[in-house]
């Protein structure tokens, strides 16, 4: 389907919690183009969900709440939502937009330090992540990466021209930023990067990226690989059942798989299939 044309949209929750069986809840919100989520702990903890066109609905206690949107200005896309640091949601767009929000319908435009130049797709953000809120990377565009300091942005140039997906922070101290090139990504923080280079055999599209049980784990459509120095090892899938995925995420505990119509949770042990 095309992600511009909006599209029914519904919210379905799982309590993995608890100890007998799952308990799931769903949400009917109307129309949507598009649609980002993530955890927030601040200013309280809950769900947050973002539309393509900067809609936001916010989830707790059972209750979906509509907000403002992220901003009042046309055509002002979201192309990545996430939590920094287990704390507030920021939220990325085109043209080197990043949102953070504050307060419920209170979303702060963070654009101190911004230079602009060149046609409006070879700059713009696709994925954001940090540390903590002193030190987060946002990427996009034709190499377009910058990192904020807590007060301003400041640009990262780095040796290539290619299109930048996504960025992740390791808890190794690293952040590590996927490109459209199928022979590798980029490793690094601060002004120090290094390229970790994938096999000459490796040709399969890269898809997203997350930090999971002290590893860096990186999806195509149909494996996951484990990322470190010296580069990509297949990741041990036996049980997992679900053939094609087009999302991976994690948190602490479990990791998550998302195709169309299945989803595949993994716990460090076992995986669990939902269809």
């Amino acid at each position: 389907d095309d992600p511009l044309v909006p599209q029914e949209t519904r919210i379905i929750t799982c309590d993995l919690s608890k100890s007998d069986a799952p308990d799931w809840s769903s949400y009917d919100i109307g129309t949507t183009t598009r649609f980002y989520c993530c955890p927030v702990s601040k200013p309280a903890e809950g769900w947050l969900f973002a539309t393509g066109m900067g809609e936001v609905c916010f989830c707790a206690d059972d209750k979906i709440v509509w907000e403002d949107n992220i901003s009042d200005q046309p055509k002002n896309f979201t192309f990545s939502l996430k939590c920094i640091h287990n704390g507030y949601a920021y939220a990325v767009g085109p043209k080197r937009k990043v949102y953070k929000r504050e307060s419920p319908g209170n979303w702060i435009k963070l654009d101190k330090g911004f230079k602009f130049s060149g046609s409006s797709t070879s700059m713009g953000f696709r994925d954001i992540d940090g540390f903590d809120e002193s030190e987060i990377y946002a990427c996009g565009g034709d190499a377009d990466l910058w990192r904020f300091n807590g007060d301003s942005w400041n640009q990262i140039t780095l040796p290539t021209d290619e299109y930048f997906n996504h960025v992740c922070c390791g808890k190794d101290g690293l952040a590590y930023i996927t490109t459209s090139a199928t022979r590798y990504i980029f490793c690094g923080r601060d002004d120090q990067w290094f390229e970790i280079e994938k096999s000459d055999k490796f040709n399969e599209i890269l898809g997203s990226i997350t930090w999971y049980n002290d590893v860096l784990l990186l999806s195509t459509t149909k494996q996951i690989y484990e990322v470190n120095r010296s580069g990509f090892t297949p990741f041990d899938m036996t049980g997992c059942n679900i053939k094609s995925f087009s999302q991976m995420t994690s948190n602490s505990d479990i990791l998550m798989l998302t195709s169309d119509s299945e989803v595949a949770l993994y716990d460090g042990a076992s995986w669990l299939h939902i269809t």
